[in-house]
């Protein structure tokens, strides 16, 4: 079964009709990635711009809510260093703030405006759960 290996995956989204009849079109956001390394994950900042990854080139890139951008379209373009072993991350946008989170690594970061981000103070993660310090409370974990 090796050579199953060798065959790259292709695929295709399609709308069905219903779709169409309420609306909904597919059109192009990003293009220009190389490989299969992006986008990784997406978010949306609280200025509506978006945020994702390539692990190709270990940068988080930053864009305007348009259509038909290419990676040279990107409002910035932070690079960020592999600590973990496993540079994949996951991206979620919860009370307006764009979080981030490694595999393996012990914290939970928020984004910038321009792609940088900075842990969450007194939170950690670990295989039990996350642990937030909550100054005179007592340690959660959730």
């Amino acid at each position: 079964m090796a050579w199953l290996a060798a065959i790259p995956a292709r695929a295709a989204l399609v709308l069905t009709q219903t779709g169409i009849d309420d609306g909904f079109a597919l059109t192009t956001f990003l293009s220009g990635y190389n490989a299969q390394y992006g986008p990784l994950a997406q978010g949306v900042l609280s200025n509506g711009n978006i945020i994702t990854g390539s692990l190709l080139n270990n940068r988080i890139y930053v864009f305007k809510d348009v259509d038909g951008q290419t990676l040279a379209d990107a409002v910035s373009a932070t690079p960020y260093t592999c600590t973990t072993g496993n540079c994949n991350f996951a991206m979620a946008t919860a009370a307006e703030k764009c979080m981030e989170h490694r595999p393996r690594a012990e914290s939970i970061c928020i984004f910038a405006a321009d792609g940088s981000s900075s842990p969450i103070p007194n939170l950690t993660v670990s295989a039990s759960g996350v642990t937030l310090e909550c100054g005179a409370i007592p340690s959660m974990v959730i």
